[in-house]
């Protein structure tokens, strides 16, 4: 009698896991979602824009609706290690817009769409559209920095260009962003 029960428990104790595992895969849904920034508006004194959730305000001509989403740069402001991980981000996803923000003064010569602005303009969209003070205002660009703004102009995230890391969370939320905007076309 004793051996009956010790089987029998050896075999619940093997088939628990099984089951579970089976009723996972059959009836689970795993999806990661990117949470969105600034979904009560910006936390930002004296700015115009004051939709909610935020939105950033692009001049229509430069809105790519046949893009998954856009990696907003400032080129100028990057070294060359960034420039090397944004080409390596550029080469893994080729459905992403990737658009340069500068100034008539450090205009560079790319293949990227660029948006050029004023320094009063340019103060503005770091302030106001992309907030990357998040809560205090900035006087100047912040130096290798990326804003992933999704198709419907959300701000998603900021990275750093230069951190391997940042980059490779870059990399990863691209590809959820990306299965993310699938799912919702079918």
């Amino acid at each position: 009698m004793r051996s009956r029960s010790k089987i029998f428990l050896l075999i619940a104790t093997l088939a628990f896991p099984g089951l579970v595992y089976l009723f996972l895969r059959t009836f689970g849904v795993n999806h990661y979602n990117i949470p969105l920034l600034y979904s009560d508006g910006i936390p930002l004194e004296g700015c115009e824009n004051k939709s909610i959730p935020h939105k950033v305000l692009f001049p229509d001509s430069l809105r790519n609706q046949d893009k998954t989403g856009t990696i907003i740069y400032f080129p100028a402001y990057f070294s060359l290690d960034a420039k090397r991980q944004l080409a390596r981000i550029r080469s893994e996803f080729p459905m992403i817009n990737l658009m340069g923000i500068a100034t008539v003064d450090s205009l560079q010569n790319s293949n990227d769409e660029y948006l050029v602005l004023t320094e009063s303009e340019l103060s503005d969209m770091i302030n106001c559209q992309l907030v990357l003070g998040e809560n205090k205002p900035l006087r100047e660009v912040p130096r290798n920095k990326i804003v992933l703004i999704d198709k419907n102009l959300i701000i998603r995230g900021y990275y750093d260009a230069q951190d391997l890391e940042d980059m490779d969370r870059l990399s990863i939320e691209l590809e959820i962003l990306i299965k993310n905007s699938l799912n919702k076309n079918e």
